[in-house]
């Protein structure tokens, strides 16, 4: 918390961000429960899940615009002023019209831009904070906002559905309620413009244009590769995705299949795990710059988070008691939260501001596209083949990916944060 309190700038950002991600937080829960009220309601969550997706797995190109952009606080301004407006038509359409599918459709795509806009802003802020934040506090920074962003995905759309609930599921007065918050975060911004001025990611400067932005693309994306540990660190955090998002998944069938690891009933057992993911993330996100973590490099912490996954997916074949499995989620979730500032700090730290858009961008498209392909392969197994196969491969894939990253710890080359 002490950048936050030292650096006014980065505490004006973090402000405005907060607000924005409590917005974008509310109405994506939203939109499953309008979905489910329409009629052939299930080919409507369907579509608003896919529909919030893709704008994830679009990072690489949105990076690419983030790192053309001459002034990225006039965009930060003007780009919630502008997803306020977004939410002020989505009020206006639904207070006229009502629940239908046409408003449905309408709703769902205004929601796509608006996340394309906010995908953008998130990468556009990222120069901002190499510029304002001294490189030793870079970690500490990057901690304090995965924190917030993790506690915003846990409780915010708990608190939005509290809030639908509240005014009788009123999709228009929560719109504009939406609305609201775009515009205070927004306001906060043009409130203390004055005191961004003299930075360079605000001063409007000459930015050279490719005719083809994947040409762009490809060129920086080959130049950052060559940075020492890029290509391994991009890997292992795509990796280690892959793998948290899949056990999820694979364990609501195994407990279908062995109903004795059920504690109470199903639903609460899978809140349980997907909780203590969730508050893992948070405590290693909050606990990221300490001295233990300091002494760990990314590979050995994404090596020890692999070793449990390993671990969990043994006792899963075993069917110990689910507590240890709980246990084991909670440490899976604290590896993963500390490592999710610390990679960020350190591309951060070795991608210039005019290409650390792209690079973020291209590694956050291998992370979200990772979960489904990860998702596919080992479900597919359980459901066709053998449950306990699928869990017997992932122990022995981890355990080779953990060896890899392992193999080199002591090697003086490797990055320590």
């Amino acid at each position: 918390m002490q950048v936050f309190k030292s650096n006014p700038l980065f505490r004006i950002l973090t402000i405005s961000q907060f607000f924005e991600l409590v917005a974008s937080s509310f109405f994506k829960i939203a939109i499953i429960v309008f979905a489910s009220e329409l009629t052939n309601n299930s080919l409507a969550t369907t579509i608003a899940v896919l529909m919030t997706t893709i704008p994830a797995l679009l990072q690489i190109i949105l990076g690419y615009y983030a790192d053309t952009l001459k002034n990225h606080f006039r965009f930060l301004c003007y780009s919630r002023i502008f997803q306020a407006g977004l939410f002020i038509g989505i009020f206006a359409v639904l207070f006229t019209f009502g629940i239908t599918w046409i408003t449905f459709l309408f709703t769902i795509m205004v929601l796509f831009f608006s996340d394309l806009i906010g995908g953008l802003s998130s990468l556009v802020t990222l120069p901002m904070i190499q510029e304002i934040v001294d490189p030793d506090k870079l970690v500490e920074a990057r901690s304090l906002q995965t924190t917030m962003s993790s506690l915003i995905n846990a409780i915010g759309q708990v608190v939005g559905v509290s809030a639908l609930t509240l005014i009788h599921n009123q999709f228009d007065v929560l719109s504009l309620l939406i609305a609201g918050l775009f515009g205070l975060s927004s306001a906060i911004l043009l409130f203390n413009k004055k005191q961004f001025s003299s930075m360079t990611t605000v001063k409007s400067t000459d930015v050279t244009e490719e005719k083809n932005p994947l040409t762009t693309i490809k060129s920086n994306l080959q130049i950052a590769l060559k940075i020492p540990s890029m290509l391994t660190i991009i890997l292992l955090f795509t990796v280690i995705n892959m793998f948290s998002g899949t056990i999820v998944g694979l364990l609501n069938v195994t407990l279908l299949k062995h109903h004795s690891m059920i504690i109470q009933n199903l639903g609460f057992t899978i809140s349980l795990a997907n909780g203590a993911l969730s508050i893992g993330v948070v405590i290693g996100a909050a606990c990221a710059g300490m001295k233990l973590f300091n002494l760990l490099s990314l590979k050995k912490l994404g090596s020890i988070l692999l070793l449990c996954i390993s671990i969990f997916s043994g006792l899963l074949i075993i069917q110990t008691p689910f507590i240890y499995q709980i246990g084991l989620l909670l440490i899976v979730g604290l590896m993963e939260g500390v490592l999710i500032p610390k990679v960020g700090a350190f591309v951060m730290r070795s991608v210039g501001s005019n290409t650390i858009g792209q690079v973020t961008g291209a590694m956050n498209t291998c992370v979200t596209a990772s979960i489904p392909i990860g998702q596919l392969f080992f479900l597919s197994i359980s459901n066709y083949i053998s449950n306990t196969l699928s869990w017997v491969l992932m122990i022995i894939i981890t355990l080779i990916f953990a060896l890899i990253f392992g193999i080199k710890w002591t090697n003086r080359n490797e990055v320590e944060e």
